[in-house]
């Protein structure tokens, strides 16, 4: 058993440490934090690698500030008391003869409100397709960290082929990790995100 479970830990860490190339041309495999398929099982410790490696992503991109988007579309996290600051334009993550995929960065407006107990500020990313006017053609949030006084609510997020994007998302208090849900969406062709599965099943 314990052979097993420092098998799993190493192909963690060095899952967490690879660089996947992003090119216009070739397919995107980009997984920056490995997602076991036992996910329910050790959560605390599934949860932390995972966390670190998000965490780390999201302060590795820049922000370009004269490419701005009020584009958070998370409707549970809506209200006055979330303070969510507007995206600004990061990279492209590639192309296709249809539309561009590039990713968007929250700001740090709301950076010196985290540990305040009357508000909760959002860190978040943003999936962006666009088209050859760069107009855009739909919107997602893939990642986002909430910060409660003593909880999180956390969402991170695989693509694979350059078609499939898994979110993963959890809720974080005192005590434990609560995985609370995968969704499955597929890029269409004309680069709209199409919700295809929900892990544990309920109504699309």
């Amino acid at each position: 058993m314990m052979r097993k479970i420092f098998i799993c830990f190493t192909l963690c860490i060095l899952l967490c440490s690879c660089t996947f190339l992003i090119g216009n041309n070739k397919k995107t495999k980009f997984d920056p934090y490995p997602i076991p398929k036992d996910l329910d099982k050790a959560m605390n410790k599934t949860h932390m690698h995972i966390s670190t490696s998000g965490d780390r992503y999201f302060r590795s991109l820049f922000r370009n500030y004269k490419k701005k988007a009020k584009m958070w579309s998370n409707e549970e996290y809506k209200d006055s008391f979330f303070l969510v600051d507007s995206a600004y334009f990061s990279k492209t993550l590639y192309q296709t003869e249809y539309y561009t995929l590039q990713i968007y960065k929250s700001g740090s407006k709301y950076r010196d409100k985290i540990g305040d107990e009357m508000a909760a500020p959002v860190n978040y990313l943003m999936l962006v397709t666009v088209d050859d006017k760069e107009q855009v053609i739909d919107s997602m949030t893939c990642y986002y960290f909430v910060y409660f006084l003593y909880e999180s609510a956390e969402r991170y997020f695989q693509i694979k082929n350059n078609t499939t994007i898994n979110i993963y998302d959890f809720y974080i208090d005192e005590i434990k990790a609560q995985f609370k849900g995968k969704y499955t969406y597929k890029i269409s062709k004309e680069g709209k995100f199409v919700l295809t599965n929900i892990y544990p099943p309920h109504d699309l």
